[in-house]
């Protein structure tokens, strides 16, 4: 590898994986004075790993596609919520309007909200309302949902209006099944910081003094034992108490939101789906 003080003319390996450029250990980028020198080098570190050779301006180009998607990204989790869970900095689309109602046709599916009351009153009236629609003949398994955004730092599941399962093979046999409440949404088992500053376990109520990984063991087992208790281990989301976003399975606390963090949370369910099948 060579580099030298004049950067206009040189060329960069881009690794693909990690969509960032190669660099030797000082935070500066890797420099080649041709870009046959810089393939060779490729070739020769990484010859099954996906690169390009790129001119060094790109750099700036790259930066600049990356805060974008960035910011993409972090406006789609801040405006949509799936049945199984939502994101904890979800933003309402208006301050004055927390009461956010859904039409989830699956509880996978991701979108934002379908309508913003004032009032929990005026939440549950239109719900209602839509779900004598939307919950049909066709679709015995829709759920109706409120998302209580008044304490903008804890959302909350407030009502779910379907079908219990008992119900839905009956509904196909009616031209329009009855519409009854369900129960109320399954929470996510997430620790909570107290006022003398203390991670409750959500399980057994021990205080600790750091994300203990013993605590998340615990949580863990409790909700693989107690499946009608807790909403799907491999549906958890990270969560936040305003410093940092915390793994759900480990503990492990993440300065923002990101390519990093959705990493190690897909490693992090592979992992638990290989021991829950064993």
């Amino acid at each position: 590898m060579s580099s030298t003080s004049n950067r206009a003319g040189k060329y960069i390996i881009w690794l693909q994986t990690i969509d960032s450029y190669v660099e030797e250990g000082s935070g500066k980028p890797s420099l080649f004075d041709t870009e046959r020198a810089a393939k060779r080098c490729a070739k020769e570190l990484w010859p099954k790993a996906a690169w390009d050779i790129k001119k060094f301006t790109y750099i700036k180009v790259a930066e600049r596609r990356q805060e974008k998607e960035e910011r993409a990204y972090q406006l789609d989790i801040t405006s949509k919520v799936t049945a199984g869970g939502f994101q904890y900095k979800f933003k309402p689309p208006t301050a004055s309007k927390p009461f956010c109602i859904f039409l989830f046709q699956n509880s996978r599916e991701s979108k934002a909200p379908d309508h913003s009351s004032r009032t929990l009153a005026a939440a549950q009236k239109w719900a209602r309302t839509a779900a004598k629609k939307f919950i049909s003949k066709e679709y015995p398994d829709r759920e109706v949902r409120i998302l209580d955004c008044s304490d903008p730092n804890m959302p909350s599941w407030s009502d779910t209006i379907g079908l219990p399962q008992d119900l839905i093979c009956k509904a196909k046999g009616k031209a329009r099944p009855i519409i009854v409440k369900d129960i109320e949404g399954l929470q996510q088992p997430s620790p909570i910081l107290n006022d003398n500053k203390l991670w409750v376990c959500p399980v057994t109520g021990k205080t600790y003094k750091t994300l203990s990984k013993y605590m998340f063991t615990n949580i863990i087992k409790a909700a693989t034992d107690n499946p009608e208790l807790y909403p799907p281990i491999e549906d958890w989301k990270a969560f936040t108490f305003g410093k940092g976003w915390i793994c759900p399975y480990t503990g492990k606390v993440f300065k923002r939101i990101g390519k990093h963090l959705d990493n190690h949370l897909v490693k992090q369910r592979k992992l638990l789906k290989g021991k829950l099948t064993l």
